[in-house]
């Protein structure tokens, strides 16, 4: 509303501007015909642009109506302008920092470091140009270990005199240019501008002769040609450096050269902070280096890295099917990070044990009353495939069993296949959003989930896992212990009509004690709502609750390493005021005692 105040302020103002000749007002009255063609035309792209570009006129609009007020005037609706904006403002300054919700961003947090950090120089990785920027923003999305993530490895060198790789790509892009397509040669030499060669010697009749017919060039090419000219040379560039492979009906590029080939020293670069992938599994003593750290690659082990495959592509190639996205606030965790998921990723693990778990965390808590469920046919490929233990409705975070990965010349891999189709967000739309492209959903993605966390850790280090022997306050008992495994919990404590936690090993004489509420709603207030709990594989107790509070204690079976409670309700009901999330009860706790 305040927005729409100030927009017709400055609308009026134009107008008398018009009048009395202002050259900004004639300017804004053209671009708002433009946003009203644009507006009709449905030009999502056009509009967005333009609403970026008019932004100087309308602040010289509000200038020149500040300018002819009152002096007291003046400063108050100066304050009242910026009073009413500030909020605005700084949400969108949090959300392109990626430290507040509403968006996902590539890197979140990296305005912190702000720009004055050295990258190492990167050899014998690929010949493809990326500018620094770009491939940092990547790192993260792509999941990948190294600054230049179209491939998936490379060696970091000291030497003096290395050519830097996007030089190289630029000459060899170059080259390609000239020869495969000669009618783009002026688009060449534009390549050689961008990089300062002979700026100097150049006048600007030529820089402009040079734009020009680059633009006649790139109208009178034909497009099909163009695209099927860039499909070549991405399919030849990736045939040089790569080889093809299929696992588990997915094509996928084996990076190339393999780590552990060469003599010179290996380092891994990530990000010193982990996001989606190795969370769980963290590098030992790493060296900082400005927002990222390295380590010897000789002294990792289980380090996954995602491979972009054709069931589950990365987010560049694959916008409506991609194996995962950008991280985003995570709701139930301030500070900390998701990524919505696809239906497939294939992972490569470095430095592999044999066997190893994989570590996923992963929730539908936020997607709907339809899709809350959890994917009962999850799998993870490896040489023999198992079956991801998720059960119920919500969250769940959970190891899989021993796991021996797929090798092929000398490349180990994985794949996660959550065994369902993504599905779009709900399509919302209120107020004066339903004035425009009311059919199209304001989030394009298509996802199963979100995933908190995907990592590997050796068996060793699965039987030496610290479990908790009581969890309590949600979502932050639930979430913030890696040695918990669970499935069939939201975050918030409600639970379906099935879901299991693993708790540390019972103590002599030491039983079970679960904690919670029926609502009093619909199909649970009747009073004969049955729950029955099993504890490892001991005798199930089965219980008929009213609505209130409840109390369960059941003995503990021991000796045993872990203590495993399942417990399973009769019914399961949407929650009412529009959240529609199916449950059974609230836990309060559970736990040995």
């Amino acid at each position: 509303m305040v927005a729409l105040v100030l927009l017709t302020v400055i609308v009026v103002e134009a107008a008398v501007g018009l009048r009395r000749g202002d050259f900004h007002a004639y300017f804004l009255a053209f671009t708002f015909l433009v946003g009203l063609t644009f507006f009709w035309g449905v030009n999502d792209y056009g509009l967005f642009k333009l609403a970026m570009f008019c932004q100087p006129l309308l602040a010289a609009s509000l200038a020149s109506l500040l300018i002819r007020m009152p002096k007291p005037w003046s400063q108050a609706f100066l304050i009242m302008t910026l009073a009413c904006t500030v909020y605005s403002q700084s949400r969108y300054t949090l959300m392109s920092a990626g430290l507040t919700g509403g968006g996902v961003v590539e890197v979140p947090g990296i305005s912190a470091y702000g720009l004055d950090f050295a990258v190492p120089k990167v050899t014998a990785i690929s010949d493809i140009a990326l500018m620094p920027a770009q491939g940092l923003a990547a790192i993260i999305f792509r999941g990948s270990q190294v600054l230049y993530p179209s491939v998936a490895r490379g060696r970091f060198v000291s030497s003096p005199g290395s050519e830097p790789v996007g030089r190289v790509a630029d000459q060899q892009l170059k080259h390609e240019l000239s020869s495969t397509a000669p009618c783009l040669s002026e688009t060449v030499t534009c390549l050689n501008a961008v990089h300062g060669e002979a700026i100097s010697d150049m006048r600007f009749r030529d820089h402009l002769k040079i734009f020009l017919n680059a633009l006649r060039q790139a109208a009178t090419f034909p497009v099909e040609r163009f695209k099927a000219l860039g499909e070549k040379q991405e399919r030849q560039r990736k045939e040089r450096t790569n080889i093809p492979y299929r696992l588990w009906n997915s094509d996928f590029w084996e990076y190339a050269p393999n780590l552990s080939d060469g003599d010179s020293p290996l380092q891994l670069l990530t990000l010193k902070r982990a996001f989606l992938f190795n969370t769980a599994s963290p590098l030992k003593n790493p060296r900082a280096y400005g927002i990222f750290q390295l380590v010897p690659f000789d002294e990792i082990r289980n380090r996954l890295m995602f491979i972009p495959s054709s069931r589950g592509p990365d987010y560049y190639d694959g916008r409506f099917n991609a194996s995962f996205y950008q991280p985003e606030p995570d709701p139930y965790r301030p500070g900390s990070f998701m990524s919505s998921l696809g239906t497939f990723l294939m992972l490569e693990v470095l430095r592999p044990t044999q066997p190893l778990r994989l570590h996923i965390s992963f929730t539908r808590s936020i997607l709907g009353a339809s899709q809350v469920i959890l994917p009962q046919q999850a799998t993870i490929k490896g040489e023999f495939s198992t079956r991801v233990s998720f059960v119920g409705a919500g969250s769940a975070g959970v190891y899989s069993a021993p796991i021996w990965p797929v090798w092929r010349n000398g490349h180990a891999y994985i794949a996660i296949d959550f065994g369902m189709q993504p599905a779009s967000f709900p399509n919302v739309k209120t107020g004066l959003m339903r004035l425009y492209n009311r059919e199209f959903a304001i989030d394009h993605r298509k996802v199963i989930g979100f995933g908190r966390d995907v990592s590997a850790i050796s068996e060793k280090e699965y039987e030496e896992l610290r479990r908790p022997r009581r969890v309590e306050n949600f979502p932050s008992g639930l979430l913030s212990d890696p040695g918990l495994e669970y499935a069939g919990i939201y975050e918030d404590g409600w639970v379906s009509d099935e879901s299991y936690v693993k708790l540390a090993a019972p103590q002599k004489n030491e039983s079970v004690i679960v904690e919670g509420m029926i609502p009093a709603i619909a199909g649970l207030a009747n009073g004969r709502l049955k729950m029955i709990v099993q504890v490892n594989d001991g005798p199930t107790h089965e219980q008929t609750l009213k609505p209130g509070t409840f109390r369960i204690r059941i003995a503990a079976n021991e000796p045993a390493q872990q203590t495993v409670v399942h417990m399973r309700f009769s019914e399961r009901i949407p929650l009412p005021g529009g959240d529609g999330r199916l449950v059974s009860a609230l836990l309060r706790s559970i736990g040995l005692q």
